[in-house]
């Protein structure tokens, strides 16, 4: 009988160390369970994080690409208003270019025009004074 004691005492033991390892075993699960949690709900936090950083990244891209094309569209309006600029000085400087070839013409009329008068009065003294000889000689 002390024999059967001693070997239950044993069995008694040993299955106390295994359910103490057991329970061990149980412990560290259901903390690495809690860990886990715990890092998954963090990981849901960044997620959440990041989709909200995404949607603020696309609202500033759009808002950028909105004043992208605002800006594209001033451009070209400007672009076409410089044009048309462009077409009005050049016209003006032809004009310009125009006015003082006619310039030019009127000066060279001018000074032909003053020779000729020059020319004429010069003929008209010259009958004057023929014609004072004239006179005086009758």
């Amino acid at each position: 009988m002390r024999a059967e004691i001693a070997h239950l005492t044993k069995i008694v033991e040993g299955g106390t160390s295994l359910s103490v390892s057991a329970d061990n075993n149980v412990q560290k699960m259901i903390d690495e369970k809690e860990q886990l949690k715990k890092e998954l709900a963090s990981k849901v936090e960044q997620f959440a994080d990041s989709e909200n950083l995404k949607q603020e990244v696309e609202q500033k891209a759009n808002l950028l690409n909105i004043s992208l094309m605002q800006k594209e569209s001033e451009f070209k309006t400007l672009k076409q208003e410089n044009e048309q600029n462009m077409i009005k000085i050049n016209t003006l400087i032809r004009t310009q270019e125009d006015e003082k070839s006619k310039a030019k013409a009127l000066k060279e009329s001018e000074t032909k025009l003053n020779q000729l008068i020059d020319s004429l009065n010069a003929k008209i003294n010259s009958l004057n004074n023929e014609n004072e000889k004239l006179d005086q000689e009758k």
